[in-house]
Order: C-alpha cells, then structure tokens, then sequence
C-alpha cells in the first residue's frame, strides 16, 4: 500500500477553533493494477506536522510515507520517508536502449560496459547485443553472467560478453551504462557516454546522464497528491506494480549540463561516433 501525506492551509481558520478542530483526515482510494492508496490529510497555520498525531493512526508501528521533500520527518518516530532508486534504474536501461535503437550506429564502432555489481539486471543484457559486437560486464557476480554469456551463445553462435576484473577497463568502452548509479571514479573517455541511474560526486561530465524524466501516466495521474513529487510517486507506483511503468521510455534526461530531450542525445551519440 502507498500512505501519502499532504497538508492543508488552515491560515483562514481562528486560532480557537483551531485548537478544537479535528487536523487529520484519511482517504482510502483503489488505483488501477490493483494499487491501494492510503492519502493523509493534516490541517496546519504554519505548516508544521504533529507526527504523534499521524503515528497514532497506524498504532505507533513502522510506516514508509510520501510526502513533500521539504516536510522533515523526526527521527524518534517509526515513521520514515519512502526512499528507493529503483525506477530510476529502469529509466537509466530505457533511455540507453531508446538512444541506441534511434541512433543506428554501426555495431564494430560501438562499445558498450555494463556496470552491475551484484548482478541484479543480468537479464537485460541481452537487449543490448543487437548495437554492439563488444559488450564488457564488470560485476561481482560472474556466474549469472557467464549462465547469460551460455544463453547467448547458443542463441547466436558467439561470445561477446567479457568480464572486467576493474572498472579502469570503462576506458576502453564509448556507452557506458551502470543503472544503480556509480560509486566511485571511472575513466571516461571525452568522446564516451554514460548512463547512470543516480548522481555521483566522483563522475561528473557532460556526457554522464544520472536522472530520468518522465510524466505519471494518465491511468494515475489523479490519484497524485499535489505536495507528492512526481518522481516520488513514480517510485512508489513502481515498488507496488512493476509492468506498466517499466515499458515506458524518459522524455528527458539530466546530465551536469542540463536536462535533455532523448532526441537531442540521440544526435549527441550520433556526433560523436560518426
């Protein structure tokens, strides 16, 4: 179940009545995929939450919710901000495979790596064999790689797939795609591209691309609380159903430099491999 929690301007209200008036209100509402919707209202002067209040509503007991990013949360309650990175991941692969599906570049002059760690997206590798005669792997996880690198060889006769033992062999690739984000420095080459699935302090470039947008679909845009940002939901909507949203593709993408319709990194790609 998704919790939201919003608050209501209760400027116009007196203070006495204030004092007396009940501040929170609940709504239960059934969204499409069969996705509960728990939405809290608090009425509040000066924008501040009585977390006591709203943690006494589900018994004291550990609770994840949505709400503004400028609301802050205690620390002494059981209530936490809902935090995940998981769309974001799918919306890293999406944009990287919409890119090389639209720039059409010869498949010996582009070199993809893929970072994943443990691997967790071992069976999206397979999409990328398509654009590229070279495909480098650095994970810890070499056996789920090398049961995909089996798979691939028996269904197109080759072995493309090589494990790195270091991330300094990035270098050496010009698409690079690490959908949990980087940790830690890469060598990336000026001519070379990257998509990650969240910022990082230790790789920063003009052409390392770390957020993913993209509009909440029709089917449940108006379940959205206005304070709940977009990207927020997104995630949670995610974290609850999975195959809609993971079809989709980013209108835009945000790189040091800015945010960047696909097309327009599509002629970046193109630009730089031709």
């Amino acid at each position: 179940m998704i919790v939201t929690l919003s608050r209501e301007n209760a400027k116009k209200i007196n203070w006495l009545k204030y004092l007396f008036i009940n501040k929170i209100s609940t709504e239960a509402q059934n969204v499409p995929d069969n996705i509960q919707l728990l939405n809290i209202y608090f009425k509040t002067k000066n924008g501040k939450i009585n977390w006591k209040k709203v943690s006494k509503i589900f018994n004291n007991e550990k609770l994840e919710l949505l709400c503004s990013r400028d609301v802050p949360i205690p620390n002494n309650i059981n209530i936490k901000r809902f935090e995940s990175n998981r769309y974001q991941s799918r919306l890293c692969i999406n944009a990287a495979l919409e890119i090389l599906k639209k720039a059409c570049i010869d498949a010996n002059k582009l070199r993809i790596f893929f970072i994943d760690k443990d691997g967790h997206y071992a069976g999206e590798i397979h999409k990328f064999i398509r654009y590229s005669n070279r495909i480098g792997v650095f994970t810890r996880n070499e056996d789920i790689y090398n049961k995909e690198q089996a798979s691939i060889f028996r269904s197109y006769g080759a072995s493309i797939i090589f494990i790195a033992e270091t991330l300094n062999k990035a270098k050496d690739y010009n698409f690079i795609i690490c959908p949990e984000g980087i940790g830690t420095y890469l060598p990336i080459d000026k001519a070379s591209v990257c998509f990650a699935g969240a910022k990082s302090s230790s790789s920063i470039g003009t052409n390392i691309w770390y957020k993913y947008y993209i509009r909440v679909p029709s089917i449940y845009e108006k379940f959205k609380p206005r304070e709940v940002p977009a990207e927020d939901f997104l995630e949670a909507l995610f974290h609850e159903e999975e195959d809609r949203l993971s079809k989709l593709t980013p209108e835009k993408c945000e790189s040091s430099q800015g945010k960047f319709l696909i097309n327009d990194i599509v002629q970046k790609v193109k630009d730089l491999n031709h």
